[in-house]
C-alpha cells in the first residue's frame, strides 16, 4: 500500500556531470512531474510537501526496489494489483489527499 501513496510519480534524469548547468536543467524540467527523481549514477531526489513525506517517499522506494530485486533473484513473481483496485484505492479510500499532476 505504502507504495501507491508514497510513490506518486518517479521519473528518470539522465546523467549529467555533477554540478552542471545540464544536470540542474534537467531535473528543473522534471521536478514538476514527479516527487522521486531517479538520477543516473547520482541517487535519487525525492520531493514532497515536507521532509518527512519525502523522507518516507524514499524509504518507500528503497524497501519496494529492494523487494523486487530479491523476490526476481529467487524466481518468484509478486503479482500487481489490478488497475481498478489501485485507481479505487488512490481516489476513493482517503489514504492520503491526491495531488493534480501535469500530463507528462
Amino acid at each position: 500500500v505504502e507504495n501507491m501513496y508514497y510513490q506518486e510519480r518517479v521519473a528518470r534524469v539522465s546523467y549529467f556531470h555533477p554540478g552542471s548547468t545540464a544536470l540542474a536543467t534537467a531535473v528543473e524540467e522534471k521536478i514538476t512531474l514527479a516527487n522521486l527523481l531517479i538520477m543516473e549514477n547520482h541517487g535519487i531526489l525525492a520531493c514532497d510537501v515536507n521532509s518527512k513525506e519525502a523522507y518516507l517517499a524514499l524509504h518507500s522506494l528503497e524497501i519496494v526496489s529492494k523487494m523486487y530485486v530479491t523476490s526476481n533473484a529467487a524466481g518468484i513473481s509478486i503479482p500487481g494489483l489490478s488497475e481498478e483496485l489501485v485507481r479505487e484505492f488512490l481516489e476513493e479510500s482517503n489514504y492520503k489527499p491526491r495531488r493534480e499532476w501535469p500530463s507528462s
